[in-house]
C-alpha cells in the first residue's frame, strides 16, 4: 500500500513540474523563439507556431462565446428606457433611448421625439414613469435630449465608435412599453458609411454613420435602441432616415462619438448664465459632395479625397447660395475644401464633423483647391 502511495506522489510530482514546465515553454521560452530571426524560420518551429496560433484562436473563441447575449445585454440594459411623445391632436410617436446621465437626463433620436410632440414620457428599466421637464434638440447629429426628475440612475458606457470595424458582433437592447425586461437582438457592424447624409442638404448635418445588420423588423422596432458590443458598451443609437421612409438603407446608428459630442453640446446650452451670449454654431448653409478616388477621376479633380461645392443649377439656387456664409466669405461653387483648419478633410473626419467642432465666435481657415490652384478661404468670427 505504501508502495502505491509512493508511486502516486512521484507521478503526481511529475505531472505537476511538468505542467509548470510546459507554461515555462508556451509562454516564455517557445514564445522567445518564434519572435527571434534566428529560429523564426525553421521549418519545425513554423509548425509548431501555426499549431500553438490555431489552439490559441481555438481558447480564445471558445471564452468569447462562452457569455449569452442576454448576459452580456444585462449589463446595459438598465441604462435603456421607453420613450413616448404626444403632440397637440393625441398622436403618438414611440421608441428607445438611453439613460447618459445619472441626475435624469437620457439620449433619444429625432424621430422618437419629432417637432411638435412636446409632450413626452419616459419609462426606465424599474417600470417607473417620469413626465419630462425639458428638451434640447442637437441639429447637427438629430440626437434629442430629455430631462427628468429620476435620480442615482445606471448610465450607458461609451465605446470608441471611430474604432468600430465591419464585421464587429453587436446586440441592440430595447425596452418594451407595457412589461418589464429588456428585450435583445444579434447583429453586426457592416460598416462605417461616412459618406452617406443622413439629413439633407449634407452641409451641417451629421454624415458619419454605422451601417447596421439587423433584421428590418428589429431596427423598425428599436429606433431610438443602443447597440453595444460583446463588453456592453454601446457603439451607436438605431436612428431612420426620415425625409425617404421606404427606401433600402434607411435604417442607421449614429454613432457613439457624435451621441458624446452632442451631449457636451447640450450641457455647454444648459449652463449658460443669464446675461452670457450664446454662441451660435458654426453652418456653411449649402450643399457639398464628399470626393473620392472614382469621383476624381470623372470630375479630373487633382484630389481624392474633399468635399466640392456643386454648382447651382437654377436661378433660385444661385440666389439662396449667395445669401450663405460660405459664399459671404469667399467659397465659389466648384471648390474642393480638404482642410479645416490643420484637420484634413478625408472619410472618417468628413467636413460636416469637422465644421461642427467650431463656432461663430471662432475664425476658421478652409484650405480650398479652386480651378488646380491651393487657397486659404477664412471663415470670419461673428
Amino acid at each position: 500500500m505504501k508502495k502505491i502511495g509512493k508511486i502516486f506522489m512521484l507521478v503526481s510530482a511529475v505531472l505537476v513540474i511538468g505542467g509548470i514546465g510546459g507554461m515555462f515553454f508556451d509562454y516564455i521560452f517557445f514564445a522567445q523563439m518564434v519572435n527571434n530571426p534566428t529560429w523564426a524560420n525553421n521549418d519545425t518551429v513554423k509548425t509548431m507556431a501555426s499549431r500553438y496560433q490555431v489552439i490559441k484562436n481555438t481558447e480564445k473563441i471558445i471564452v468569447e462565446n462562452s457569455e449569452s447575449i442576454a448576459d452580456i445585454a444585462s449589463r446595459a440594459a438598465t441604462s435603456v428606457v421607453f420613450v413616448e411623445a404626444v403632440n397637440a391632436e393625441g398622436v403618438t410617436s414611440v421608441g428607445n433611448g438611453v439613460v447618459v446621465s445619472s441626475d435624469g437626463v437620457i439620449a433619444t433620436t429625432k424621430t422618437v421625439v419629432p417637432t411638435g410632440f412636446d409632450t413626452q414620457y419616459v419609462k426606465y428599466a424599474d417600470g417607473k414613469v417620469y413626465t419630462v421637464t425639458d428638451a434640447y434638440t442637437d441639429a447637427y447629429s438629430g440626437i434629442v435630449f430629455l430631462r427628468t426628475e429620476a435620480k442615482d440612475l445606471a448610465t450607458i458606457s461609451f465605446a470608441n465608435s471611430d474604432d468600430a470595424q465591419s464585421g464587429k458582433q453587436l446586440i441592440s437592447i430595447m425596452q418594451p412599453r407595457a412589461d418589464n425586461g429588456a428585450h435583445f437582438s444579434a447583429g453586426g457592424l457592416v460598416g462605417n458609411i461616412y459618406d452617406f447624409a443622413t439629413q439633407s442638404p449634407a452641409s451641417d448635418h451629421l454624415q458619419g454613420v454605422l451601417d447596421l445588420d439587423f433584421s428590418e423588423t428589429v431596427l423598425q422596432q428599436n429606433i431610438g435602441a443602443p447597440v453595444v458590443d460583446y463588453q456592453g458598451n454601446m457603439i451607436g443609437m438605431i436612428s431612420v432616415k426620415k425625409d425617404q421612409p421606404t427606401v433600402e438603407g434607411e435604417y442607421y446608428a449614429i454613432a457613439a462619438n457624435d451621441i458624446y459630442h452632442a451631449f457636451e453640446s447640450y450641457l455647454r446650452a444648459k449652463n449658460v448664465t443669464e446675461g452670457d451670449t450664446v454662441t451660435q454654431p458654426l453652418l456653411l448653409g449649402t450643399d457639398y459632395e464628399i470626393i473620392n478616388a472614382i469621383d476624381a477621376q470623372i470630375k479630373k479633380i487633382s484630389v481624392d479625397r474633399g468635399a466640392i461645392i456643386p454648382t447651382p443649377v437654377t436661378y433660385q439656387e444661385n440666389v439662396l447660395f449667395n445669401a450663405t456664409v460660405a459664399a459671404k466669405s469667399g467659397l465659389r461653387a466648384g471648390d474642393v475644401i480638404i482642410m479645416v483648419n490643420n484637420d484634413e478633410v478625408s472619410p472618417k473626419n468628413n467636413l460636416s464633423r469637422l465644421l461642427h467642432k467650431y463656432d461663430r465666435s471662432q475664425s476658421v481657415n478652409l484650405t480650398v483647391l479652386r480651378a488646380g490652384e491651393i487657397m486659404t478661404v477664412t471663415i470670419p468670427q461673428i
